[in-house]
């Protein structure tokens, strides 16, 4: 009989580590699959800021190279202006030289002053 006790507890010790055993490893299952979700929330939740902050960076980016386009196209409108203005500056130079009459001359310059005003004026309405 003592045998026969010894054999029983043997099998409930036995059934008890098994059960033990089997919860162990669901519950370490269920800690693993936990934390797989967490790590692809918070993975898929930094794509998300990653990606939203790329494109907020393009956006900024674009914006600024088109504000760099309208500076580089000003500053070439500029540069329009001021080499009419050196082209009238040479013409003026070279008046007394010629020995055309002076009053000849006048309609070409009233000319290039209206275009370099024109140009002046028109550039001052683009800002």
């Amino acid at each position: 009989e003592a045998a026969e006790q010894v054999a029983r507890q043997r099998e409930e010790a036995s059934a008890d580590a098994e059960r033990m055993l089997s919860r162990a490893r669901r519950e370490a299952e269920q800690v693993v699959a936990t934390a797989r979700r967490q790590a692809e929330q918070i993975t898929a939740h930094g794509k998300a800021d990653a990606e939203r902050s790329i494109e907020s960076m393009r956006q900024q980016l674009e914006s600024l190279q088109r504000r760099r386009d309208g500076i580089v196209a000003q500053l070439s409108a500029l540069r329009d202006v001021v080499a009419g203005f050196a082209s009238y500056d040479d013409e003026d130079a070279e008046q007394p030289q010629r020995s055309e009459p002076a009053a000849q001359s006048v309609p070409e310059q009233d000319a290039d002053s209206t275009q370099v005003m024109g140009a002046v004026t028109d550039s001052g309405r683009r800002r």
